[in-house]
């Protein structure tokens, strides 16, 4: 985990330089480069709010699997006031399960409970890999609405950092590269490159095969392919 404090700078500006009063303030993220990323936009002159939105969209990019486009956001945000006492808001925005999804339909694949309390262990991993695992992602939409909301700079302001880090490149950092290693537990259950392989477009994105690097009796590559963040727009915010 990267903490990074910041504070106001009082002192003298170089000549020529328009005066930026940073929002002082702390941010905290599991990747350095999304703390810096977030920490710039206070710098700027930019919100929590603006910040928090930033850091995370450059954390899904750095730490794919762990918090990705693909899933969902929350937001417990509290607002302050001048002379009275501020107020809380919740903003959710979950990962919907499809509209053809039945509290039964896969009563029949189903192995046993993971012992560890992770849900269940089904035939062929289908609640686990591959699309049939799939919700609708909320999490481009709830960060697009709580910039709209709360927040004082652009999506295009927010999107940049990340999109610039998933075009050029970025290292892959030990817990990353530990969570692609890391076997199986269980029989039944699967790991990180199980559901990369599942997909042949996650192979393309993620796996480059360079002979160097070996698990599972096949070779792979340690570098990422770059996951492309520049196409996306904000979702429209309901009236």
């Amino acid at each position: 985990m990267h903490l990074r404090m910041l504070v106001p700078y009082e002192g003298p500006q170089p000549h020529g330089a328009r005066e930026k009063r940073a929002m002082p303030g702390m941010i905290v993220a599991p990747e350095p480069i999304a703390v810096e990323e977030g920490g710039q936009v206070l710098r700027d002159g930019g919100n929590a709010v603006d910040a928090a939105v930033t850091a995370a969209l450059v954390q899904e990019v750095v730490s794919p699997q762990m918090c990705g486009i693909g899933g969902y956001t929350l937001l417990h945000l509290y607002l302050p006031r001048a002379k009275t006492r501020g107020f809380a808001r919740i903003h959710d925005a979950p990962a919907l399960a499809g509209a053809k999804v039945t509290p039964d339909m896969w009563v029949d694949a189903l192995i046993r409970p993971n012992p560890d309390g992770w849900g269940y262990f089904l035939k062929s991993s289908v609640n686990a890999t591959g699309y049939t695992a799939v919700c609708t992602p909320g999490a481009v939409r709830g960060l697009s609405e709580m910039l709209e909301h709360w927040g004082t700079i652009s999506w295009q302001r927010a999107i940049e950092p990340a999109e610039r880090v998933a075009r050029l490149g970025y290292v892959v950092g030990v817990d990353l590269d530990n969570h692609w290693r890391t076997q199986a537990k269980y029989l039944e259950d699967y790991y990180l490159l199980d559901i990369i392989r599942s997909n042949p477009e996650a192979i393309r994105i993620y796996l480059y095969f360079i002979a160097g690097y070996t698990s599972g009796g096949a070779t792979y590559g340690d570098q990422m392919g770059p996951v492309r963040l520049d196409t996306l727009s904000p979702a429209p915010c309901p009236s």
